[in-house]
């Protein structure tokens, strides 16, 4: 029976305009990455060609350091104009209020420090299963490297180093993660809403070390930013993972590489004791910790999900975002 009513629901009019809306915002979210992943392509080589020219024109000499700094101040302009440009413009077709799809309000509750230890803790699940998944992948053949940076030499390219690894990406990663993506997807239930946007971000980083960590990150600063009804929350579990494992990286390059290792794995047992201390805190002061609220919607949860997910937009965007991660292996 209760098969029965489901599908008779999936085709009156109100289940129907619920796929149509789903899909719409399917085909939005399919659109708006791949503008941002074709900006980021050739925006950056096009404002250096504009540079170069116009430093020719004024017949100005760029010195090596001058030059590091101008390509690093492009990376940063690159990824806010080319991440920033396709989602605001993408909230702004689908109809959201500005304020609804980047939710920057005060924390009251639903987000404290023991949940950002929750979240790091994660991520050392997240980092040694990106580790074996870019080992299985190594076996087979390809050449999966970790993402590799800059380490700044002076006071002008630190300032750099921590814009494009720690500040940029933690505030405009949430507000296109966690606010352009998940939000307009809430109205289809926040469980749909943290998966897709969790699986979008992973799959985004077009890196095999990086996706199972990115995917978990994602799934805990979703919930948190929808548990906190703040982009707040993601935005300080990403400032902390990111600013921390960018110091370690710096600091690595300049000690041993045993101490480096030795400081790295101290490091993960303090975010898992810590983490494992808050989880069941956290589990005890709140019963219903980790639970997201069903949609009201004709459609069930899993019906939405099924409708999402299977869409062709879809489908299209993780077998490109997934082919695009293969080619950077190969």
């Amino acid at each position: 029976m209760d098969r029965i009513n489901s599908l008779s629901a999936r085709y009156t009019p109100e289940g129907m305009w619920e796929r149509r809306a789903l899909k719409r915002n399917a085909a939005s979210i399919f659109v708006a990455v791949l503008v941002w992943m074709f900006l980021r392509t050739i925006l950056s080589g096009m404002i250096l060609s504009g540079v170069r020219i116009l430093l020719g024109m004024l017949r100005i000499t760029v010195t090596p350091a001058h030059a590091a700094l101008i390509y690093s101040a492009t990376d940063v302009l690159t990824t806010l104009v080319s991440m920033g440009l396709p989602f605001f413009i993408m909230i702004k077709v689908i109809d959201i209020p500005l304020g609804k799809a980047l939710p920057f309000h005060v924390i009251r509750t639903g987000f404290d420090v023991g949940s950002l230890f929750i979240a790091l803790a994660a991520s050392v699940i997240g980092v040694y299963t990106g580790s074996a998944l870019a080992s299985a992948a190594a076996s087979g053949g390809m050449s999966p490297t970790p993402p590799a940076f800059d380490l700044p030499t002076d006071a002008p390219s630190a300032v750099f180093y921590i814009l494009s690894i720690v500040i940029v990406p933690a505030f405009l990663e949430e507000m296109v993660f966690r606010g352009a993506i998940l939000q307009p997807l809430r109205r289809f239930g926040d469980g749909l809403a943290i998966v897709a946007s969790a699986a979008i971000f992973s799959l985004a980083h077009l890196n095999l070390y990086q996706i199972p960590n990115a995917f978990i990150m994602g799934l805990l600063m979703g919930y948190f930013v929808v548990r906190s009804g703040s982009l707040w929350a993601g935005v300080a579990i990403h400032l902390v993972n990111n600013g921390v494992a960018a110091l370690f990286e710096f600091i690595s390059s300049r000690i041993p590489t045993r101490l480096s290792y030795a400081m790295t794995l101290m490091l993960y047992i303090v975010y898992l004791l810590v983490g494992l201390t808050a989880l069941i805190v956290s589990s005890r002061r709140q019963k219903r910790m980790f639970m997201v609220r069903a949609p009201q919607r004709v459609l069930t949860s899993p019906e939405l999900s099924r409708c999402y997910f299977t869409s062709a937009s879809t489908v299209a965007l993780f077998i490109v975002l997934a082919a695009m991660t293969v080619y950077a292996t190969l």
